[in-house]
């Protein structure tokens, strides 16, 4: 868990993107992998939220605080405008779905999923094709939101 908590912190100090690779699994982050203290999912995926000094520093400890050629005594935490959060999961179309909106605050998430059984070949899906945007992605590619 504080390995988690480290990337955690940053990702939230330096406006990287946290990415959470999670395979061909589905662990409930929400239950097993959640703490408070070290990882509050709930809060992480609320963006509004983290950035509360409130939730913020429940997880941010005195060391995460220290600022670079400052004296030792002065101490500074923001969670960085640009932070966000990414999961990654590999898993079949047919697991896809409710299989896995256990383990994340789905009403917190967008999806993009990326198809590439057939390259090339439009897939069938209840949202809009990627190269309808004409943004240079392939057409195997779906988001949606």
């Amino acid at each position: 868990m504080e390995e988690m908590r480290k990337r955690l912190v940053a990702g939230m100090k330096h406006g990287s993107t946290l990415v959470v690779m999670m395979g061909d699994a589905a662990p409930c982050l929400l239950s097993k992998f959640s703490h408070s203290k070290y990882f509050p999912t709930r809060e992480i995926f609320e963006i509004d939220k983290i950035r509360l000094q409130k939730h913020w520093s429940l997880v941010v400890r005195d060391e995460d605080m220290r600022v670079p050629g400052a004296s030792e005594n002065v101490r500074w935490f923001d969670v960085h405008k640009e932070f966000n959060v990414a999961v990654t999961f590999q898993l079949s179309e047919s697991f896809y779905g409710k299989a896995i909106q256990h383990c994340l605050p789905w009403e917190f998430c967008n999806i993009v999923e990326i198809l590439h059984d057939e390259v090339g070949k439009k897939e069938k899906n209840s949202g809009f094709q990627v190269d309808d945007l004409d943004n240079g992605l392939p057409d195997f590619c779906s988001i949606y939101s």
